[in-house]
This record gives structure tokens, sequence and C-alpha cells, in this order.
């Protein structure tokens, strides 16, 4: 076990932090209460529309900047826009 960052310096590095959500949420209370309203939020839509019976699908999505941790992302090249794009 690694002991958890400085209590009164927190978790600055931003890219560390990203990697490190777990870490992220438990030093960052800020954080931490964020990722809860949003979870709230999230769960309150999908019932919603559950109770709709709306069908809930998940599709990739191009970007034009690279996302997702440490993976390699696929990269392509959209002619109509003139844009590279990553997925």
């Amino acid at each position: 076990l690694m002991p958890l960052p400085d209590k009164f310096k927190g978790f600055t590095d931003v890219s560390k932090r990203y990697r490190q959500r777990h870490l992220d949420l438990i030093v960052n209370p800020e954080v931490r209460a964020t990722f809860r309203t949003r979870a709230r939020i999230t769960s309150w839509i999908r019932r919603y529309l559950d109770e709709r019976d709306f069908l809930e699908i998940e599709t990739p999505t191009l970007n034009s900047n690279p996302g997702g941790a440490d993976a390699k992302p696929f990269e392509t090249y959209h002619n109509a826009l003139d844009l590279d794009l990553t997925l």
C-alpha cells in the first residue's frame, strides 16, 4: 500500500489527477461532491427515461483532441471538414 497524497498540499498535478481518479476522489472533497452530483443527475435522467421505456445505447464519437488515460487513440482524418479526429 502506498500512502495518500499530502493532506495540506493536496493532489496538484492535473495529469496525475486524471490518471488516478480514485486518489483524487479520496483527497479532494470538492471533486468528490462534483462526482456525487453528476452521478445523481445521471441516475435521475436514466430513471426518468427508463420509466418511459427509452432504450440506452452507447455510441463512440470522434473528437478533435484525444482523451482516455494512457491508451493510444484511433486517429483519422475528416476530408469534408479538413480536420484530424480521434476516437
